[in-house]
């Protein structure tokens, strides 16, 4: 029988003085981003990161952001969690989220990154599980030191109590004898093992939202399966939101509910996990799922790819960002105006001036709205 997290008491009291804005009529929205945009300054110039971002993630969903390299995604969640390096800046835009048990939303665009108030939410209400956890877990603290500083930070607990809630933690990410290994150090354990001794820290005080970055990158391809299976149990155990990003496709058919596909600093397309492998709409997302690797080719294809690359993060690019490398795009108008996004389904939208009805050559699409 696995054990079950004490949820933290928050009845929102302590967020009342932080916000002026009630979410209204949005109680299963965890996280709304809107409009959002960051910028880095370097010696070469400004780059722009993310150039107007919306996104929603609900209550008890797994959430995929997908995209190539440099498109925005692990920005995204730097942003969320204001763990931005000093190099950058939110330069405009909202993240507006809602507390378990709270009527009000806190925008967390507009906190302070190193006051209290952002303390509170970071690492209690929104854990991050990174990339690699070799370079994120201390070498000279133990396994269960860290945890128990975590749970600690956030709850008022004794460290008799801290540790048994991190020995509960370490047998419910899957670690074998939890009782010896919660004294272990990082190099003492396996990839697979340190990969779950960092979702057991995430999960300490029991957050609302887990975001998970490319949290299988660095795994061979079993241990990556029992991870997601992992993940995927105990979103389902603890009615948590999951926010995955990945550039691995299989990874999100596999546990995402709804997926956002980025591009440049944008979403260009957001759906359904169905809507978006059964009938993608953006030529992006197209090209992203026409270079998977198919069982059944025949002997001897190559691969296919989308020509050109990724403009440099430096450039102002006119119209649409992906103009340039589009083999639909309409000239005049995909390389002179940014697309507006468009409704082409139910719950399924793009940034795409191929669905938009006053312009030539454009396709048949579903109700705009």
């Amino acid at each position: 029988m696995q054990p079950t997290l004490t949820q933290p008491s928050n009845n929102g009291t302590e967020y009342a003085t932080l916000t002026a804005q009630p979410i209204v009529n949005r109680s299963d929205t965890l996280i709304d981003i809107h409009d959002l945009h960051v910028k880095f300054r370097t010696n070469e110039g400004i780059v722009h990161a993310l150039r107007g971002v919306n996104l929603q993630i609900r209550r008890g969903e797994t959430f995929g952001l997908v995209g190539e390299s440099g498109s925005g995604k692990s920005v995204t969640a730097q942003a969320i969690l204001r763990i931005i390096p000093t190099s950058g800046h939110i330069s405009g835009g909202n993240i507006l989220f809602t507390p378990r048990g709270a009527e009000q939303s806190l925008d967390l665009a507009q906190i302070n990154p190193h006051s209290c108030a952002m303390r509170k939410v970071r690492g209690r209400d929104i854990a991050m599980i990174f990339q690699e956890p070799m370079t994120s877990l201390s070498p000279v603290h133990t396994i269960g030191a860290q945890i128990i500083e975590a749970v600690r930070l956030h709850e008022k607990v004794s460290k008799k109590t801290a540790r048994d809630r991190a020995i509960d933690l370490l047998r419910l990410v899957g670690i074998p004898r939890p009782e010896l290994r919660v004294d272990s150090y990082s190099f003492e354990l396996s990839g697979g093992m340190r990969q779950r001794a960092m979702i057991a820290i995430a999960l300490s005080c029991d957050p609302s939202l887990l975001i998970a970055d490319e949290p299988t990158t660095a795994l061979d391809v079993t241990i990556q399966a029992q991870i997601l299976e992992l993940l995927q149990r105990l979103q389902e155990e603890l009615k948590m939101s999951i926010l995955m990003i990945t550039h691995n496709l299989g990874v999100i058919a596999a546990l995402a509910h709804r997926v956002a596909v980025m591009y440049l600093g944008q979403v260009v397309e957001e759906g359904s996990k169905e809507q978006l492998f059964a009938n993608p709409r953006h030529p992006y997302t197209q090209g992203l799922l026409h270079s998977v690797p198919r069982i059944g080719a025949p002997k001897g294809e190559r691969l296919w790819a989308i020509s050109g690359t990724v403009p440099s993060p430096y450039a102002q690019v006119i119209g649409c960002a992906f103009h340039p490398r589009c083999d639909q795009r309409i000239a005049g108008t995909c390389d002179l105006h940014y697309p507006a996004t468009r409704t082409v389904d139910q719950g399924h939208f793009t940034a795409c001036h191929l669905y938009e009805t006053d312009t030539p050559n454009a396709v048949e699409s579903a109700d705009h709205g």
